[in-house]
């Protein structure tokens, strides 16, 4: 890879490989590696779902069942952030493909749970092999050390993306993984 600039980025001409930075230059940097890590993220998540014949929405909502054996619409819903009509659309699709199963509560018949199809954790099981062949020239090239300083990054960033309130002992990524966890089990975002 070469150190050479792209046409059109932006230089920092003050930093140059190993120099320290000031915080505001660090923050700046992070901010911009994040937006195209987003950016590389969204495009590798179209092509994955599109090698499948799904939507990117639909296969976020597969993985997210993956999480758990049933769910209640209603989590799923407070984990996306999407209004329950889009919810319910996506899953449509994803029924009809024969990925999910929907079935009415048993105590309240008002209560929709969505769970797997073996159809369907099988396309997970697929996305997960194409994800891990994607990860793998990447773990070759970051030195461990190197990946945990920038996944702690991440945390942070994650954190405070998603608002989430952590005491000031509390680590970054257990307290994303504390809500993460919250949503999936009680389908509230707190």
């Amino acid at each position: 890879m070469s150190d050479e600039p792209v046409e059109g980025a932006r230089i920092m001409p003050s930093v140059k490989r190993g120099a320290a930075l000031s915080p505001s230059d660090a923050a700046l940097e992070l901010r911009e590696a994040c937006e195209r890590v987003v950016v590389a993220s969204l495009r590798l998540a179209r092509i994955e779902a599109n090698e499948v014949g799904l939507s990117v929405p639909q296969v976020f909502l597969l993985q997210t069942l993956a999480e758990t054996t049933s769910v209640p619409i209603a989590r799923l819903v407070a984990k996306s952030g999407n209004a329950p009509a889009t919810i319910g659309g996506i899953l449509e699709g994803l029924a009809t493909a024969g990925l999910v199963r929907r079935e009415r509560g048993i105590d309240d018949r008002r209560q929709v749970w969505v769970s797997l199809t073996p159809e369907g954790r099988e396309m997970v099981a697929r996305l997960e092999a194409r994800r891990a062949r994607v990860w793998r020239p990447i773990e070759e090239k970051i030195r461990r050390r190197d990946a945990a300083v920038a996944a702690q990054a991440l945390e942070e960033v994650a954190c405070e993306f998603s608002g989430v309130k952590r005491s000031a002992d509390e680590p970054a990524r257990n307290a994303v993984l504390r809500v993460h966890s919250e949503i999936v089990t009680e389908g509230t975002y707190k």
